[in-house]
């Protein structure tokens, strides 16, 4: 793969690139999914992935990975909040299914503007509330069960979305507007990512087993769900506007309910599809306020 920072050859590339990546993110949750049946430890496999990411983009572009040292502060600061999202997504698919995590997931969306509001303190616009009160709704329809309260996986893939939410802030600061080199930023996100999931699970967890299956599980997550799709996203992001990106991204959330109904045989209620359908409306209402594009401190 050639990378360099020259704009693709039109912008309906870099469109259809950002689709794949919304695929193969999609993918990811039943990769992970797998991973866990396997019996692979959440954070374990957080730490693996970034760290074998960081290995592969290591080994093809070492060349290019000089003079690091004035990007350590916006990598440390990318890869905290890449590394902590992660670590509560993955935790949270052990006690939630692939498709309500990948749905919650991509309320980041909504969260999003209000980091920028908190940044700027701006006004929040009308259309962000509706957003917020479809999303609430929608999740509701989501995630109470026949007890009416929320499933502990569900939780945790909330808060993973609010840090998923600051990283697609910050990488809007640093890639676009700060103009940093594109694979220097993703190298160092993810050497940190990798560090500090390590910590945690050297913290938190008590078994590090990776038999073959979950090998195979993880390794996929690494090369494609990680070094490659984040690479991706990362280049493209700055000659597609946010409200597009973000759009397309979000097709993540249907790639992966699509392929755990698929491939997982998952049962979907029509409980869950109302759920679906309204944290999308709520997801579209809330790119209104990207189409300004200027999501930067």
């Amino acid at each position: 793969m050639n990378i360099d920072n020259s704009p693709p050859q039109s912008e309906r590339l870099a469109e259809a690139l950002l689709l794949l990546v919304a695929f193969i993110w999609g993918s990811g949750f039943v990769a992970t999914h797998g991973a866990l049946a396997s019996g692979v430890s959440p954070i374990f496999i957080t730490a693996l992935r970034f760290a074998i990411a960081t290995a592969l983009l290591y080994i093809l572009y070492f060349r290019r990975l000089r003079n690091l040292k004035p990007l350590l502060l916006p990598g440390a600061v990318l890869g905290f909040f890449l590394a902590t999202a992660f670590i509560f997504q993955t935790i949270g698919l052990r006690y939630t299914t692939p498709s309500k995590n990948a749905f919650l997931t991509a309320t980041n969306i909504i969260f999003t503007p209000f980091i920028y509001f908190i940044a700027t303190r701006c006004p929040i616009r009308r259309r962000i509330i509706l957003s917020v009160a479809l999303a609430i709704i929608g999740i509701a329809f989501l995630t109470l069960d026949e007890v009416s309260r929320i499933n502990l996986g569900d939780l945790l893939t909330l808060i993973c979305a609010v840090f998923f939410a600051f990283h697609i802030y910050f990488i809007g600061f640093y890639v676009k507007d700060k103009g940093c080199e594109v694979i220097k930023i993703v190298f160092l996100q993810f050497f940190y990512a990798a560090c500090i999931s390590t910590a945690a699970a050297l913290v938190f967890e008590r078994s590090f087993v990776l038999p073959p299956k979950g090998f195979a599980y993880v390794g996929y997550l690494a090369v494609f769900s990680t070094a490659i799709a984040f690479f991706i996203q990362n280049s493209m992001q700055r000659f597609v506007t946010q409200s597009k990106t973000a759009l397309i991204l979000s097709a993540e959330a249907a790639f992966g309910t699509l392929l755990s109904i698929i491939l997982l045989k998952e049962r979907i209620t029509s409980l869950m599809i109302a759920g679906f359908i309204l944290l999308f409306l709520g997801i579209v209402a809330a790119l209104d306020f990207m189409q300004t594009d200027k999501l930067s401190p």
